[in-house]
């Protein structure tokens, strides 16, 4: 069987041993039967739900990193993916249950885990459905117009690890409903990201304030706003940020919006990897994707860290120079928000809303204690809030546990 945008998948240990079970002599048939079962039985749990074999068939072309690459950028390939189809119908279509009662084994494994109403899994279902080699290729092609890889449709959040995007299988779900205060940093959030996935202008933003101030939280409750209309985040840890550059390369080949999220920005005076940055928000020579945008947050509005001994003239006779580009860098940010200490109404409507999650009034007693973890913890701000309710919860539930004991 020769394959031409899978060559690959003939490779595969499941399918080596679908392979050989079809054969003719017993013996190999037998030891192919195992060896598909035992890589059905390593997945099926964690996502099958039906039609293991088609299934993961299915999901191996998807993976192919090759063929997507292909599919995805619109070249001329639907009658090679047709060819391809049409070599695989005998192995993926095929009546494998019938094949395990000739043999008297057990049938293949049929996953347990619940359907996810994904599009992902929705769009692997239709194709599990297709009722022919044209049906499938058609399905697949118009899988690889809306997703660049099956990575992209999988997972809705990534983190930039190793110059690669790793998908984030339970991103942070939290809502904007859960986050009391912040109204115009919420709306300014919801409207630029609404212009973004609409394909109007928009801009990238950098948010600032003091630490547990609700700066991440809000970014991370963008994600969860818009992520069924396909926004997608990838989140960039401070010590990655010189991979910028690479990481607009890979963006560049996805089809979908893309948040870039860089938490707790700063530089120190000799990191230079802020160049990095300046060159994904001003693009400079490498084009920026248009369908890129960075979210950053940062505890100090001028992210590079200077010092005195920067405005010694000694060190560099261009010295205004120098400290123009390092104190503009902020102000490549097209929107700056920020986000305050909490006065202690906004502090205890937070707390208030947090407890009314649990059903739990705010009372004058909880307002005291309240206040004086504020006092005693690091002041009032949405993190002490939250730390303050699951404190207050927890204290609150050992005492009626205590109490049923008593009774």
């Amino acid at each position: 069987m020769n394959l031409y945008l899978f060559p690959g998948f003939l490779q595969n240990p499941m399918v080596e041993g679908l392979l050989r079970f079809q054969s003719e002599t017993v013996g190999a048939a037998l030891d192919g039967y195992y060896q598909a079962s035992r890589e059905l039985l390593r997945h099926c749990g964690s996502f099958f739900t039906r039609h293991s074999v088609k299934e993961y068939c299915i999901r191996l072309l998807l993976n192919d990193a090759c063929a997507a690459g292909l599919l995805a950028s619109g070249a001329k390939a639907d009658d090679y993916l047709l060819a391809d189809l049409e070599q695989l119908a005998g192995l993926i279509a095929y009546d494998w249950d019938g094949l395990c009662e000739k043999y008297s084994v057990l049938p293949f494994p049929v996953g347990a885990g619940a359907a996810s109403e994904s599009d992902y899994s929705v769009r692997i279902q239709k194709m599990v459905d297709a009722s022919s080699p044209h049906d499938l290729a058609q399905r697949i092609a118009a899988f690889f117009t809306c997703y660049g890889d099956s990575q992209e449709a999988k997972y809705a959040a990534f983190r930039w690890k190793g110059w690669n995007m790793e998908g984030i299988h339970s991103p942070d779900r939290i809502t904007f409903e859960q986050l009391g205060g912040l109204e115009f940093q919420k709306k300014t959030l919801m409207d630029n990201t609404r212009s973004f996935l609409n394909g109007a202008p928009a801009n990238d933003i950098l948010l600032v304030g003091g630490s547990g101030t609700g700066k991440s939280s809000c970014v991370k409750a963008t994600l969860s706003h818009f992520a069924k209309e396909g926004l997608k985040l990838v989140e960039v840890p401070k010590e990655e940020v010189g991979g910028l550059p690479k990481l607009m390369e890979v963006l560049a080949k996805k089809k979908r919006k893309y948040i870039v999220f860089i938490d707790d920005l700063s530089f120190e005076n000799p990191d230079v990897s802020y160049m990095a940055l300046k060159v994904a928000l001003d693009g400079q020579i490498q084009q920026r994707p248009a369908h890129m945008l960075i979210y950053a947050t940062s505890n100090r509005r001028h992210l590079i860290r200077e010092t005195w001994s920067d405005r010694d003239s000694e060190q560099d006779i261009h010295e205004n120079d120098t400290l123009h580009e390092k104190m503009s860098l902020s102000e490549r940010f097209g929107i700056h928000l920020y986000f305050s200490i909490l006065s202690q109404k906004e502090y205890f409507n937070i707390i208030a809303l947090l407890l009314a999650q649990h059903n739990v009034p705010f009372t004058d007693e909880v307002g005291r204690l309240a206040a004086a973890w504020a006092i005693t913890y690091n002041g009032r701000s949405g993190r002490t809030a939250k730390q303050f309710v699951v404190g207050y919860l927890a204290r609150r539930n050992s005492r009626g546990v205590r109490q049923a004991e008593d009774i």
